[in-house]
């Protein structure tokens, strides 16, 4: 069944010029899709039907209550730092902001808003029209929305390389992987399943866990989960590949702990630009023999 495409004009009260050029990607990644959201342009009179308001603004409960007292068909979505109060009257996601989230919360505004009935599985996956270039966008959508875990100022020593684990049960997906790692100096490890991967965890400490999301004993978003659930593990950063393009899944990752998600095939530039988010800028150590768990 074809799709009705809807366009909304959004207003951005707030945030910071970072959130802003990562507000302006999704917009235009919403280009493709059959909700689709803009910012006003220059000279537009056209008063906005969506708003997202950065609860960081002083008077911010001032300007959502005016907002909705003057416009009460208007969406409304507020970004907070944490959880939001239980008070708040309008749809919420907190930072960091993954546009996933983002947009399934202003989307199942549209359709509240349209009564339109929910049909997550179905609206989803066909939520973007075609498009050969989709996947590469939504890539390099995902990656402008990861802040980067370190300031990268003076290098710090590493004992051993950076330490990387694939999980994947298709030994072909981890020899590309470990070789466009091998001339970075990360040091590669291979799991063909979740439970192997997590012995290779209680084994070992790897700053970077790239799955993929169909194992054969567990489903990778919840091999994520696991690892965020372990204390020592927290800052693992993991890495899901998959072909699901649904944003359902998306936001299931982002909920289950994963630090990013991507649609195979993604070229060896986006994963290394991706890793070098969680790793702080590092030198190897002159010391000839190191432990295993180091880094």
């Amino acid at each position: 069944m074809e799709q009705k495409i809807t366009s909304h004009t959004v207003e951005i009260l707030g945030f910071t010029e970072r959130e802003r050029i990562l507000f302006s990607s999704i917009f235009r990644l919403s280009q493709l899709r059959t909700h689709r959201y803009h910012e006003p342009s220059r000279g537009d009179t056209t008063q906005p039907d969506c708003l997202v308001l950065d609860s960081n603004l002083p008077d911010y409960a001032q300007q959502l209550a005016a907002r909705l007292s003057a416009q009460p068909a208007l969406i409304v979505l507020v970004v907070f730092d944490q959880g939001a109060p239980r008070d708040v009257p309008c749809a919420t996601v907190n930072r960091p902001i993954r546009w996933s989230e983002f947009l399934l919360a202003l989307d199942n505004q549209v359709r509240a808003l349209h009564n339109q009935k929910a049909n997550e599985e179905q609206e989803l996956v066909e939520d973007f029209v075609a498009d050969e270039g989709i996947d590469a966008i939504a890539n390099e959508v995902e990656i402008s929305s990861i802040s980067d875990w370190f300031e990268h100022q003076e290098p710090i020593t590493f004992q051993t390389a950076p330490g990387v684990l694939v999980v994947d049960p298709d030994e072909a997906s981890f020899l590309y992987i470990s070789a466009k790692l091998a001339g970075q100096l990360y040091r590669v490890d291979w799991a063909k399943s979740a439970e192997e991967a997590l012995d290779f965890l209680t084994l070992n400490r790897y700053n970077i866990v790239i799955s993929d999301t169909e194992l054969p004993d567990r489903d990778g978003i919840a091999l994520c989960g696991l690892i965020k659930k372990r204390q020592d593990r927290r800052r693992t950063a993991t890495i899901l590949l998959t072909h699901d393009t649904s944003l359902l899944r998306r936001a299931k990752a982002a909920m289950a702990g994963c630090d990013a998600y991507f649609v195979k095939p993604i070229s060896p530039e986006n994963l290394e630009r991706t890793m070098q988010k969680f790793l702080p800028s590092w030198r190897m150590t002159n010391t000839a023999s190191m432990p295993r768990d180091a880094g």
